[in-house]
């Protein structure tokens, strides 16, 4: 909103494009075998965790690790045009070598090993189909994490918002990407 970084900032919901995204996403998954919805804490993939988990009569579990990256306190709640005179150079290392960030509080290898976690703790070895609702970067390391692509690739191929990201575990620990 406003052209503002809210990264972890709480009190942002989704605007009214966010909310129909969020209803279409729902839609699409009305009518698949969902066991467990797990959402950020923050409120907009809270909406969109909702409307996700309504038709299966599911109720959302908060699950803070699947939070915004822990990128850098300079960025928070500034103005994406205000960002190279509030944090020079930055955002260009951002978009330049996301794996490489000497000012962030959270590495991308940390994020990556953050949103493991949260697999390896809510998905376990049960056969179950489990709907995950986080953001933009968590979700493309995970996705480079558990495909066993190199995390330097963060930038190549993200999520669009309110799309879905398939990972199928098909034997052990390996995991393959079936759809975007």
């Amino acid at each position: 909103p406003n052209g503002v970084v809210y990264a972890d900032l709480p009190g942002f919901d989704l605007d009214p494009k966010g909310v129909l995204e969020a209803h279409a996403t729902a839609q699409r998954l009305a009518d698949r075998p969902i066991d467990v919805v797990v959402s950020s804490p923050l409120v907009r993939a809270l909406t969109t965790a909702r409307a996700i988990a309504a038709p299966h009569r599911l109720v959302v579990a908060i699950d803070k690790d699947l939070t915004e990256w822990q990128l850098s306190e300079h960025w928070i709640g500034v103005a994406w045009d205000d960002l190279p005179t509030v944090a020079p150079g930055q955002l260009e290392a951002y978009l330049r070598s996301p794996h490489d960030l000497g000012f962030a509080r959270e590495s991308l290898r940390e994020l990556a090993d953050r949103m493991l976690r949260v697999v390896e703790s809510r998905i376990g070895s049960a056969p179950s189909t489990t709907v995950m609702v986080s953001h933009q970067d968590p979700i493309s390391a995970l996705t480079l994490a558990l495909t066993g692509s190199p995390l330097s690739d963060l930038l190549l191929h993200p999520p669009e918002h309110a799309s879905v990201t398939v990972l199928e575990r098909e034997r052990g620990d390996a995991w393959s990407l079936q759809t975007r």
